[in-house]
C-alpha cells in the first residue's frame, strides 16, 4: 500500500513519511484512516497534497457508549465525500443543520463545504450520506431563502400611509390565509369547499 500512497502529501510530507523522527506528528489513528482511503481512491492521482486528514466522528451509541463512525467507501458519494474532505479547502466557518444534528449520519468529526461547484454546494457529510439536497449549504437551499427574503415587507411607514380600510382589508387576507393553511395541516378541503374557492 505504502508504495501507492507515495505521491500524497499532507502538509508539503509524503503521507508515508508522517509521524517518522524528523518529520511531522499527526493522530496514528487518523493517519491510519486517511492511508485506508487512499488505498481505495489511489487510481486517481489529481489530488497530491492532502489538506486535511479523516478525523471520524465521536457519537454515544444506544447503549451510551462512546463510538467511533465507520468511513465506508463502498458507493460513489462515499468515495466523492471523502476525496473532497481529503484534498479540498472548505469556504465554511460554520456546521450546517444536519452536522449539528446528533443524529447526523455523516461520518466526519467537521462539516466542510466546498463551494457551489462542488456537491452543489452541499457539505461533504451530507454528500456522504446521500443527503446533499438536505444540506443548508445546498444551492437549492440559497435559492430558497432568496425566495424568502424576496417577499414583500410592510415597514411602519406603509402602515401609517394605508387607510383604515386598507388595513382591515390586510389582516381580513392574512388571517384567511392563516385558517387555510390550519385546515390544510389537519386534513384536506372536501370538493365542495374547493369549489366554492
Amino acid at each position: 500500500m505504502a508504495k501507492h500512497l507515495s505521491w500524497w502529501k499532507f502538509k508539503e510530507t509524503p503521507i508515508t513519511e508522517l509521524n517518522q523522527e524528523g518529520k511531522p506528528q499527526v493522530d496514528a489513528t487518523c493517519l491510519d484512516l486517511t492511508r485506508k482511503a487512499l488505498d481505495v481512491l489511489r487510481s486517481s492521482k489529481e489530488a497530491q497534497d492532502i489538506v486535511e486528514l479523516i478525523k471520524p466522528r465521536q457519537y454515544g451509541d444506544e447503549y451510551g457508549d462512546r463510538t467511533t463512525a465507520r468511513i465506508k467507501l463502498e458507493q460513489t458519494q462515499q468515495r466523492h465525500a471523502v476525496a473532497a474532505h481529503l484534498g479540498l479547502k472548505p469556504i465554511n466557518n460554520r456546521r450546517c443543520k444536519n452536522c449539528k444534528n446528533p443524529r447526523n449520519g455523516g461520518p466526519f468529526d467537521d462539516c466542510r463545504s466546498f463551494g457551489p461547484d462542488v456537491f452543489k454546494g452541499a457539505c461533504q457529510c451530507c454528500q456522504y450520506s446521500s443527503q446533499a439536497h438536505k444540506c443548508e449549504f445546498h444551492a437549492s437551499k440559497k435559492d430558497e431563502e432568496s425566495d424568502d427574503n424576496a417577499w414583500p415587507t410592510i415597514t411602519q411607514e406603509m402602515l401609517k400611509k394605508a387607510t383604515t380600510r386598507q388595513l382591515e382589508q390586510t389582516v381580513r387576507w392574512c388571517k384567511a390565509e392563516l385558517n387555510d393553511r390550519e385546515g390544510l395541516a389537519s386534513f384536506p378541503p372536501s370538493a365542495k369547499k374547493r369549489c366554492r374557492a
